[in-house]
């Protein structure tokens, strides 16, 4: 997240925090079925179920588990609903404040990756990175809380 903070369009950098982001999720899991199997109930063996039964939890660490899917497989193709189903959707952009999300970080003129939404809005990818993140640091606190 570093990198990318530094450098908010380069694709690479985007790609590579996604995926970062992506199995921190799968980490905790296998953490938690390694020392706290009770904590996983219904999702024993099954790490995408219980990254998908996060995904509803935070908007933000759902449309990451959308575009680390699409990066995957570049067109999802699913009956599934998803809020990005193209890995083309995620592209270094100038800023377009009009068409943007409100967000309180930095103002930059540099180039952003942004990730287009199905439903049209346009969010700053490092944002929602770091919320993703954000919420995952939660999420793991919440695991080893005694």
């Amino acid at each position: 997240m570093a990198e990318l903070n530094e450098n908010t369009g380069d694709m690479r950098l985007a790609i590579n925090a996604t995926a970062s982001i992506d199995a921190f999720g799968a980490r905790i899991y296998w953490w938690a079925v390694n020392h706290e199997p009770p904590l996983i109930g219904p999702f024993a063996g099954d790490d995408d179920g219980y990254r998908k039964h996060l995904a509803p939890l935070n908007a933000d660490y759902h449309l990451l588990c959308d575009v680390a899917r699409a990066f995957k497989h570049i067109n999802l193709r699913t009956k599934t609903p998803r809020l990005v189903y193209s890995a083309a959707a995620v592209s270094p952009q100038a800023l377009m404040v009009s068409e943007m999300e409100t967000f309180s970080r930095d103002w930059t003129t540099k180039s952003c990756v942004l990730i287009q939404r199905e439903d049209g809005l346009s969010l700053i990818a490092r944002n929602v990175l770091e919320r993703a993140l954000g919420f995952l640091e939660g999420h793991m606190d919440e695991l080893v809380a005694p």
